[in-house]
This record gives structure tokens, sequence and C-alpha cells, in this order.
């Protein structure tokens, strides 16, 4: 743990909140102030992780692949049920459920938890605003790649807040920010790969038909993390026998999150652009 520190406390909506920094290092309080920064990395991170945006459900197995991805299933199992375990005695004294359960999934209850991260916190001496989770080496490829694009979306002022904060809006723009990545088809097949591309154009085309989105196409793009992008796009095309499959994805930048998977086999033989509208603008629809 953390050097004791004491304050007036914290209260939010008359309930007293633990506060989560994660600009900088990495720093917890109780609801009357006391620092209880837990020590273990993984703890941490997994912390991190949870709060952002607290409120949101997070499956276990998902837990397992951002914090353990280099372990075998067992190992990452036990692993994770040990650190829930520490999470649990962490808050131990809470005003109330901080640590919600729902199936197999986990989350952190925002009611009693203040992150300043989805505040807006400022710290007035602050003359840089400090890194996010700030000297945390938690070596785990996917847990790097999403503390990249933490702080990327930080940096971009993207970045999601619970739905009991956020209102009408989630970012700074009134539209939905969508970026086009490159498509998915096997390269030494022209066919294919031209109409993964069409089907990509289209659906490029039929989001910005809608005022909802901004459209970013990424398709020549060396840099496959967009910019701001709250969500990506992709189109994968697959032939099997006479078939060609579509698979046409679309995922939260933050984390990652599969939000929208849609898949159709049409035969190549009977294959009409007709039909494959028709499914993108199923895909568009949902």
């Amino acid at each position: 743990m953390g050097q004791g520190f004491k304050s007036e406390g914290f209260l939010v909506d008359d309930i007293e909140k633990y506060r989560l920094f994660l600009l900088g290092r990495f720093r917890l309080l109780d609801p009357g102030g006391q620092d209880i920064t837990p020590s273990g990395k993984k703890l941490k991170g997994l912390i991190a992780f949870l709060a952002c945006p607290p409120g949101r459900i997070r499956d276990r197995t998902a837990l397992q692949d951002k914090l353990w991805s280099t372990r075998e299933p067992q190992n990452a199992r036990d692993s994770l049920k040990k650190e829930i375990s520490a999470l649990r005695r962490l808050f131990r004294d809470a005003p109330g459920p901080v640590l919600m359960s729902q199936g197999t999934g986990i989350g952190l209850d925002p009611a009693y938890l203040w992150v300043d991260v989805i505040e807006g916190h400022h710290d007035v001496n602050w003359i840089v605003e400090p890194e996010f989770l700030e000297g945390l080496d938690i070596r785990d490829p996917e847990f790097e790649d999403w503390l990249r694009d933490m702080r990327q979306a930080l940096s971009d002022g993207v970045v999601e807040r619970p739905a009991a904060l956020s209102g009408s809006t989630l970012v700074a723009t009134d539209r939905l920010q969508v970026a086009l990545l490159p498509t998915i088809a096997p390269p030494s097949d022209d066919s294919t790969v031209l109409l993964a591309d069409i089907v990509a154009d289209r659906i490029s085309i039929a989001l910005k038909m809608h005022e909802l989105f901004d459209v970013f196409d990424l398709r020549s793009d060396d840099v496959l993390r967009p910019r701001g992008a709250e969500i990506t796009i992709r189109v994968k095309a697959v032939p099997i026998g006479r078939d060609l499959t579509l698979n046409l994805l679309a995922n939260r930048t933050l984390d990652g999150e599969l939000l929208l998977g849609i898949r159709r086999a049409f035969e190549i033989d009977a294959f009409s652009l007709s039909d494959v509208a028709a499914f993108i603008a199923e895909f568009v629809d949902k």
C-alpha cells in the first residue's frame, strides 16, 4: 500500500467515492482520502482497464486476454481469480458494492468510483499533463496495445464516459468517428481483392449519407491505429470452394471489442451486386 494521506473525504451526489488517478502514476484513495494504492502491477492494470470507463461489464475471458495473453488458458484463469480476490479485499470497506458481477463478467460501479480521466480532472499545478499510467510496465502485448490506444485517445480528446455521466454525447463532436481499415483478402486473388474494396467503398458511401458519422478511409494509410476514431470497420473476403464469404466487422477502437460482425456466403456463379448492396445496408443499419 502507498503512504497514508488524509483529506476531508470526497463526496459526490451525497455518496462517498473512491478516487482513482490514472494520469501520472497510478494512485487510489479511499473515500476518506487514505492512500490505498496496491503494489501489484497486474492489479493496477486490472483496475485501470475496468475503470475506462467504469460501469461497463468486462467478460473474464477478455480480461485474461488483456493481461495474460501469453499464458496458458488455465494459468491465465487462475491468475485472474487471484487478482479479483485482491480487488475484493481492496474494496472491502466500501460504502457499497464497488465491484459488480454479471454472469461471467465484472465491472466497477461509477456510483462509488471517481476516475480522473473520465471526469475531466485537471490539476492547476500541471505545466504539462502527465502521461496516462506513467511508469506502469506490464509486459503483455495486448495490454501494451490498449495502453497505447488510451494514451492516443486522451491526446485526441476522445475518451468514453459511463452512461450515467455522458449525457447525450460521448465525444467532443456530435458525429461518430469511424475509420475504414484496409480490407483482408487473399493477395493473389485479384478479383476477391477488388470485390472487398468495392464493398468497403459502398460501406463508406452509405455511412457518409448518414449525418451521424464522420468516415476516415485508412485503406491507403500505413498507420492502422486511427487517431480519434471511436469505431473501426474492416471488410474480410474469403473464397471457399465455389462460394465467396464476406465478413463485415465493426470494433471499438479503445479496447478492440467486437461491436458488430455479420457474415454472408455468396455463390460465385450466381453473384450479384444487388445482393451485396442489401448485405451492406443490413450492416450499416445495425
